[in-house]
């Protein structure tokens, strides 16, 4: 008899339910927030019935789910099945949950994923599920949005100066291009913090060239991901101290926080094209 493989975690998140609940059924933020992300199949709004599909580097679909409970803005259920699993599952046997809890001092988050033991590579699975850290991720980006949302509603009365050159991003011009330029940005930045390599591979164009002081000649894609990303595992965080940005191009100054608790900080230059970055600069600072 197989030993049961289920991933249950909690955390306490400085975030309404109603927050909470908005990242998690968007599947725009999908890629923001989830280990590995799933797409949604129609276009529709998400809810009870909704479909989810995980597909490989070939773009081979390995595993589907389906929406089985859908309770705002306190619990969501999905029914999981993978093309690796001998028979056919019942329906619920194997879930992905998130319940929601809030409270005086923020929202309580459970997540489960299990029963996994079916599954040729289950230990696998769960020992990576186990070590993610989704709920973190979770508030990183609620953070964020409220940030933006922050910056957003500031521009915008700035906006009203005619003497002012703030950056509106409600106008439909070349500025709301810089304000979906800084989101991939912060994104790039998330991707070391969440150690997700995927989201990092989505944010890279396939003609990425990257150099810093330690590389003054531009290095590829895949130097990139062997020299450089490694360093993700270094990284507790990164503050955000400037962004400037104007057409397709940024600089970005920033405090990172390592896993040890040092700090230093660093300017970087960033090219983003078609909603991909294609250079990215480092200039050292202190």
């Amino acid at each position: 008899m197989k030993n049961s493989l289920i991933v249950n975690k909690e955390n306490w998140i400085n975030a309404t339910q109603k927050d909470i609940w908005k990242v998690i059924t968007s599947p725009e933020y999908f890629e923001d927030w989830m280990f590995v992300p799933g797409k949604v199949v129609e276009n529709k709004k998400f809810g009870l019935g909704s479909k989810i599909e995980w597909t490989n580097e070939r773009n081979v679909v390995y595993l589907s789910g389906e929406v089985i409970e859908f309770e705002p803005p306190r619990k969501l259920v999905i029914s999981l099945q993978d093309i690796s699993w001998k028979a056919e599952v019942q329906e619920g046997s194997v879930t992905y949950q998130f319940h929601l809890f809030e409270s005086n001092n923020g929202t309580n988050v459970k997540f489960h994923l299990g029963d996994l033991s079916i599954d040729p590579d289950g230990k696998k699975w769960f020992e990576a599920y186990a070590s993610s850290n989704e709920i973190g991720s979770i508030e990183k980006l609620i953070q964020r949005l409220k940030t933006k949302d922050s910056l957003e509603t500031a521009n915008f009365a700035e906006s009203n100066d005619e003497n002012s050159i703030a950056i509106n991003p409600s106008k439909k011009d070349g500025n709301s291009q810089i304000s979906e330029n800084e989101e991939i940005i912060r994104k790039y930045y998330a991707s070391y913090e969440d150690k997700g390599r995927k989201n990092m591979e989505s944010l890279l164009a396939e003609d990425f060239v990257f150099c810093s002081p330690d590389d003054p000649e531009y290095i590829d894609r895949l130097a990139y991901f062997k020299e450089c990303w490694p360093f993700n595992e270094n990284v507790k965080h990164f503050k955000i101290e400037k962004l400037i940005g104007k057409g397709n191009e940024a600089f970005v100054q920033y405090e990172c926080e390592t896993v040890e608790g040092k700090k230093f900080r660093n300017v970087e230059f960033f090219k983003v094209i078609d909603g991909r970055i294609t250079i990215v600069e480092v200039y050292y600072g202190s």
